[in-house]
Formats: C-alpha cells, structure tokens, sequence
C-alpha cells in the first residue's frame, strides 16, 4: 500500500515479468520453453564459459530443488518445475539472473 493504494496480484505479476524479460535481454538469455509446467532458459556458449558452473549448480539448488541442467550442443539449459512453488517462478528466475549478472567472469 502507497499513496496511490494497494498493488495488486495482477500488477505484480507484471511488473515481475517485465523485470524478468529486461534482465533475460541483458544477459543475452533466451526463454527456450516456457509452458504451465516449466520454464526453460538457454544460455549459450559465450556466456557459459565466462560461468563457474559448480557455483551456479550449488547456488540454484539453495535458490528451489526443482531447478535442472543440460548441457547440449555448447549451449546451458536451465529447466525450473513450476508446480507446487512456493513463490512466482518469476521471482526464482529474477535472482538466478541477478546471480548471473554479478558472477560473470569477464575476462574470458
């Protein structure tokens, strides 16, 4: 609730959407699937090598359980199960990429 009163579900389902597409285009990260049941993104090659996979994997996995792995072709995809979450899978993947963003090994 603000001065212009109380925000709703709707909005804020938007508003984490339209974050989570800027940060998607930022980073370069495409939306593979994305269906009622997951939501997969592809990371290519450039990005994966500049990535401390170990860190990312072990981070993920403290972030939600149902995050998943497969590397094919020099490309990451990452897989998030939507069912039964606990919060908006946008959320999730907002702090994944945030995770991504600020990780980034420059220099490779």
């Amino acid at each position: 609730n603000d001065r212009f009163g109380f925000v709703g579900e709707d909005l804020k389902l938007y508003m984490y959407q339209e974050l989570l597409e800027s940060l998607l285009e930022n980073e370069k990260i495409s939306i593979f699937i994305n269906n009622r049941l997951k939501i997969t993104l592809k990371l290519d090659f450039d990005l994966v090598k500049k990535l401390d996979m170990e860190k990312l994997f072990v981070f993920t996995t403290r972030l939600n359980g149902k995050f998943n792995f497969e590397y094919k072709n020099d490309n990451l995809f990452i897989s998030l199960n939507k069912v039964n979450l606990e919060k908006e899978y946008q959320l999730y993947l907002i702090e994944l990429l945030n995770y991504i963003r600020d990780n980034k090994k420059e220099n490779n």
